[in-house]
């Protein structure tokens, strides 16, 4: 391969390629400087050697040295765990975090919904189901039969129900979830 042929190849690899080379180096030296130095040396590495013309697939070459190096990096700083507990802690991060997101977008489809119901269903739903107060007390506060709030409780539950049918989950089993 050219010299500078070379050089043309690798200097578009970087471009396009450098984000992702860190983020990937990152998640074995988790240090953003450390990646990107580890990168860049990589790049040094194949800028300074004579023949790289047996690489068939520069990209994976390169994210191969990258991965390599920074294993490399990570043994000589005692970070090095196995890969098995990695992975566990990785798993567990992106399905808490998944999970939190799906849970705040469920509170705001609740929240949302709610705000949507008559006045009465609403005050009444509130009170009862949200703040967890009595029939009789919820009644009491609002100047209106105990019956008359049952009623609204369970038609606001009827139209929560139709309106979020497509939320797998029982939310309205989890008390002070969202409020």
């Amino acid at each position: 391969m050219l010299l500078k042929g070379k050089e043309k190849i690798l200097r578009s690899v970087f471009q396009e390629h450098f984000k992702d080379l860190c983020r990937f180096s990152y998640s074995y030296v988790l240090d953003v400087d450390e990646a990107k130095d580890i990168v860049q040396e990589v790049f040094l590495t194949l800028l300074e050697k004579n023949d790289i013309s047996h690489v068939k697939d520069i990209d994976a070459y390169v994210r191969q040295s990258v991965y390599h190096e920074s294993l490399k990096s990570r043994k000589r700083k005692g970070k090095l765990r196995s890969l098995t507990d990695e992975i566990e802690t990785v798993a567990a991060q992106e399905k808490t975090g998944e999970h939190e997101i799906i849970a705040r977008e469920e509170a705001y489809m609740l929240v949302n919904e709610i705000s949507k119901l008559p006045e009465g269903y609403r005050k009444a739903f509130e009170l009862c189901v949200v703040h967890g107060l009595k029939y009789s007390e919820a009644a009491e506060g609002l100047g209106v039969s105990v019956n008359t709030i049952k009623t609204q409780v369970k038609k606001a539950y009827k139209i929560l129900r139709q309106s979020l049918v497509h939320i797998p989950l029982l939310l309205f089993a989890v008390p002070g979830l969202f409020f």
